[in-house]
């Protein structure tokens, strides 16, 4: 008796299934990664964002309190006497502030009436 032996062609089922099987391992485990890539692009570019507002009120808050320091005037008006008060009765952060609704030409607490 002589035995034929038969050749297929292709894959079983139980091969196909276990090569997608391998291949959903490997998305589930680089989509994972891929996300938490994302995540910290987006943390570090808005602690970029944050550390260059920070700097230039720094540097906003440095020029007034040249310019404050430069003129040694503290005005006496209504307008300061209120902003004493929003600023605790800290006189160069309410010069500060004084001197910035001035430049801007309009006071964002007592009004656009005075300059």
């Amino acid at each position: 008796m002589k035995r034929t032996k038969r050749y297929r062609a292709g894959f079983t089922l139980v091969e196909m299934m276990l090569v997608i099987a391998i291949i959903a391992i490997l998305v589930a485990l680089s989509a994972g990664a891929l996300f938490q890539v994302q995540t910290n692009m987006m943390a570090r570019a808005t602690d970029d964002v944050v550390a260059k507002l920070q700097s230039a009120v720094d540097t906003r808050i440095k020029a007034m309190h040249e310019q404050i320091s430069a003129d040694r005037v503290k005005p006496k008006t209504e307008d300061f006497k209120k902003l004493l008060l929003l600023c605790n009765g800290d006189e160069e952060r309410a010069a500060c502030l004084l001197l910035y609704s001035a430049s801007s030409r309009a006071s964002p607490i007592c009004g656009p009436t005075w300059t």
